[in-house]
């Protein structure tokens, strides 16, 4: 008898693991079963960068849909016009003068062509296409809790309220310690600079000690604030009308959904719990189909044999497609070595997606490899 169970215990362990290697692998065909993929690339010159990490925006004309990013390398920003797939524009930023933009630039918000917010920690800019600053705000707000400023990242974007004429963005006040459930936005306008701070709820794991990079990500839609944080797959919408938050479940079925927490300082084990652990980044809505969509990786084993580790490239990439409603409809991990975490862009084509990963096998210094997926629903 013992041993009969013995036999339907590992019997029922092994199906049980392949059952899970075959949804995993399931999960691999059915990417390229319910996306459909373009795939382009971009001549760089030799100023340009195949992956940017400052100052992220969009803008879209009558005809041209445009990614814009801050070059940190010759203080500029650059154009890119996905719609006809080419380099457009760059705008070089004075560091002196009349027209200077003092540091580095962490955020920008595009109203159109010759309204150009920036924000580079220091001062908020107006600025038109060729970088002639028309008005500066010093960024340093007297707000309910003293003194605050916005914080800008490329996860973490300036945002314009045209109808209010008012910015906004993620807020922090120096020597107040982050709130264990509360996140901060600040909204200045631009009228009288009064300023309001929002209050918004947040993962408990987000002030965890020693969590390894564990940041806010933001994605503005209307007057919705769609956040979440890194270390939980928790999906938050903040209504900056009536300043409530209400919480979406986006537990993935393919990763874990909460990041463990250490305490552990030195650098190695700090690495060793980023690679083990999943990561949650930006829930994006794309207007083109009315869904919602994640990109999240998945944990990782950090040491594969005694010379071969796991590093940020090798992470699995899982996709997620959400309803209006946050109800999850599909997920599947991406094909490795080929895209990059934190580039996930909605356009009027489909969802823009950045595949110069260093590990990509066809990729190209001078080129910026970018794919248009579109969900197959």
């Amino acid at each position: 008898m013992k041993k009969e169970l013995y036999v339907g215990f590992i019997c029922f362990m092994f199906f049980g693991c392949m059952g899970n290697m075959e949804k995993e692998k399931n999960s691999l065909n059915n990417f390229t079963d319910s996306f459909n993929v373009q795939t382009f690339s971009i001549t760089l010159d030799s100023l340009a960068l195949d992956h940017y990490e400052r100052g992220i925006a969009t803008h879209q004309t009558d005809s041209i849909f445009f990614y814009v990013a801050y070059n940190r390398h010759i203080h500029a920003i650059d154009w890119f016009d996905i719609t006809n797939k080419n380099f457009y524009h760059r705008t070089v930023l004075d560091k002196q003068g009349p027209n200077e933009i003092t540091g580095q630039v962490r955020g920008l918000y595009i109203h159109t062509i010759d309204s150009i917010f920036l924000n580079d920690g220091l001062f908020i800019y107006l600025t038109n296409k060729n970088g002639t600053v028309k008005r500066r705000i010093q960024n340093y707000f007297e707000a309910e809790m003293g003194k605050a400023y916005l914080v800008n990242s490329i996860n973490s974007p300036l945002y314009y309220f045209s109808e209010k004429n008012s910015i906004m963005g993620e807020a922090i006040i120096p020597g107040k310690q982050l709130s264990q459930n509360k996140v901060l936005f600040l909204e200045i306008n631009l009228d009288n600079e009064d300023v309001y701070l929002h209050k918004a709820e947040i993962s408990d794991c987000y002030t965890e000690a020693g969590a390894q990079e564990n940041w806010l990500n933001v994605f503005f839609k209307g007057d919705s604030i769609i956040y979440n944080s890194t270390c939980s797959s928790d999906i938050f919408v903040y209504d900056t009308n009536i300043k409530k938050t209400a919480v979406h479940n986006g537990r993935s079925s393919l990763s874990k959904n909460r990041i463990s927490q250490t305490k552990r300082e030195d650098p190695e084990a700090l690495w060793k719990h980023y690679i083990e652990n999943p990561r949650f980044f930006k829930v994006v809505f794309s207007p083109a189909d009315k869904y919602y969509y994640r990109l999240h990786w998945k944990e990782s084993i950090y040491q594969i044999d005694q010379s071969t580790f796991t590093t940020a490239y090798d992470k699995p990439i899982i996709l997620s497609v959400f309803s209006e409603d946050f109800e999850l409809l599909f997920e599947s991990i991406l094909p490795e070595h080929k895209y990059l975490i934190d580039f996930l862009i909605p356009t009027p084509h489909g969802l823009l997606l950045n595949a110069n990963n260093i590990k990509n096998k066809s990729y190209d210094i001078n080129k910026k490899e970018l794919h248009i997926l579109n969900y197959l629903d």
